[in-house]
């Protein structure tokens, strides 16, 4: 489990601050932007490895478990409780819209 290549690829220690991973960040998406004569799969890896490093959840989970982690259902599985309010928000939902079409009036088209 590789948890340092998206800091490599950055160019950026493990410990780095989210200011040092973004000024990192730049410095090599300019360079490597493909508009500008660059790469594009290098500019890619850039940019997935900043889009993991600049969010403090994924980065955890990266620092954590590696790419594995970061992958649906990776890390070892989550809480098992996720799916149970996953599944109270679609009732939730399903039963707000069942009654706020019932508070709508009803208008008939006379032709």
């Amino acid at each position: 489990m590789d948890t340092e290549k998206f800091y490599k690829t950055l160019d950026v220690e493990k410990s780095a601050s989210e200011a040092d991973i973004k000024k990192a960040y730049r410095k090599l998406a300019v360079k490597h932007h493909p508009d500008k004569g660059g790469d594009p799969e290098k500019f890619k890896e850039i940019t997935h490895a900043y889009e993991v490093l600049s969010d403090a959840e994924k980065r955890a989970k990266y620092d954590r478990f590696g790419e594995e982690g970061l992958e649906e259902g990776g890390g070892g599985g989550g809480d098992p409780s996720d799916i149970f309010d996953a599944f109270l928000e679609v009732v939730a939902a399903g039963a707000a819209a069942v009654a706020a079409s019932a508070r709508r009036p009803r208008t008939w088209c006379s032709r």
